[in-house]
């Protein structure tokens, strides 16, 4: 079976989008491919031939061998139409090509269309579920209340937040 990831890399000497298409075929398992860097990295995911979400990080190390591709400066954003974008940043992050799964790392922070955000340091993305999922410590505001707590899942498809642990809820004076 074939695997496709289409990295769009900014040639920053020249200021032009250069596209390549990479095509793994399961062959390329057997020999050593050598590792990418490149600068200005654009992931596209596909869901029902409509963008689902789209990955930009400043740099990009891939492994093609691992099929892992390490990020500095991600940002990603969710794309559904009829409920607008939510975005999510972090320091840095790891993408498995063949699953289309990632995991950010570093003051991660995520905003919704409504102006919720969330907070955390280490989240990852299940691309199979369309969630957000962190297990470490938490803050969520939304219409003048905070939510810290311990753990959440973010189904994307739902746009619903559940806490995983525990959960202490603060209002903001106005």
């Amino acid at each position: 079976m074939d695997f496709r990831v289409q990295i769009a890399a900014l040639a920053p000497a020249a200021g032009l989008l250069a596209l390549i298409l990479a095509t793994l075929p399961a062959a390329a398992a057997e020999r050593e491919l050598p590792a990418t860097t490149l600068r200005g990295v654009l992931f596209e995911g596909f869901r029902v031939g409509e963008t689902e979400y789209e990955v930009r990080a400043a740099s990009a190390e891939v492994d093609w061998n691992a099929r892992l591709a390490q990020l500095s400066e991600v940002e990603i954003r969710f794309q559904e139409e009829s409920r607008g974008p939510v975005h999510v940043r972090a320091d840095s992050g790891v993408v498995d090509l063949e699953r289309q799964n990632f995991q950010l790392v570093g003051d991660v922070q995520g905003t919704t269309e409504r102006g919720e955000r969330f907070f955390t340091e280490r989240v990852r993305y299940e691309q199979a579920t369309n969630s957000l999922l962190g297990d470490g410590p938490v803050r969520i505001e939304r219409s003048g209340m905070v939510f810290v707590g311990q753990g959440m899942t973010i189904d994307l498809d739902a746009r619903q937040v559940r806490f995983t642990g525990s959960v202490k809820a603060t209002v903001q004076p106005r």
